[in-house]
């Protein structure tokens, strides 16, 4: 059982790691056009809350785990389909993303 716990705790630590990269790219913000952000982020337990602001078209260094986060904020807008029987049901259409970092000196 010990391995186990060392094997976890060796598996979060190289990602800590990876997560703590610093990358140069620019922010983008698709909604609203052109706006700006301000949020608190935090991904491993112990870390410090760390407060960031950003605004559309501007270049920043943000570590990779930052980077991920932003990427993946989005959201998901249903598509109301109909079923087999002609029922209606609600599907998921696609997802609709706020922001986007793109990478100067990296590739996600």
């Amino acid at each position: 059982m010990v391995n186990i716990v060392r094997g976890t705790s060796e598996k979060l630590e190289a990602m800590r790691k990876e997560d703590a990269k610093i990358v140069k790219g620019k922010f983008n913000c698709h909604s609203p056009k052109g706006g700006s952000i301000k949020f608190p982020y935090r991904k491993y337990k112990g870390d410090p809350i760390v407060n960031y602001s950003l605004e559309d078209g501007k270049i920043y260094d943000l570590p990779l785990g930052v980077v991920k986060h932003l990427n993946n904020c989005g959201v998901e807008i249903n598509a109301h389909l109909l079923d087999a029987t002609g029922n209606p049901i609600v599907g998921i259409g696609k997802k609709d993303y706020r922001f986007s970092f793109q990478g100067l000196d990296f590739i996600q």
